[in-house]
């Protein structure tokens, strides 16, 4: 397993443990996660951003701008995340789609890892 991969799982061991211990909420784990891994990653990608381009930057042509993954769990397979995992990346999902952007769920896997990325093709949400 690939040391990122490790990475992932072990952050995603670190939330879903607190979920089983009692110590927050499907629904408090769900705001960590957005608040962790979309929100924080996002805010990241803009000042790396602004730091490369001056002046205005059109992204809409970018096929993927953002992507972090949400949840990750050792498998093979789309049926070896936990149901868990999945109400928890179908929670950030939608808050993610509450402030206004287009976001997509993809699942991936890898040879000992499955796991669920959020990605984005713009880095502010769309005006309604």
């Amino acid at each position: 397993m690939s040391g990122i991969h490790r990475t992932w799982i072990d952050s995603w061991d670190k939330t879903k443990n607190s979920i089983l211990n009692g110590e927050v909420t499907e629904e408090q784990a769900a705001k960590l996660v957005y608040q962790r891994k979309f929100r924080n990653t996002l805010s990241k990608k803009r000042q790396r951003n602004k730091a490369h381009v001056s002046g205005p930057k059109d992204d809409s042509n970018e096929q993927v701008v953002f992507e972090t993954t949400l949840v990750a769990e050792k498998g093979q397979t789309k049926d070896d995340l936990s149901p868990l995992a999945r109400r928890i990346a179908d929670g950030v999902f939608e808050m993610v789609k509450q402030k206004g952007y287009q976001p997509m769920k993809l699942w991936e896997q890898t040879a000992d890892c499955v796991y669920i990325t959020l990605r984005l093709r713009s880095l502010r949400p769309t005006l309604k």
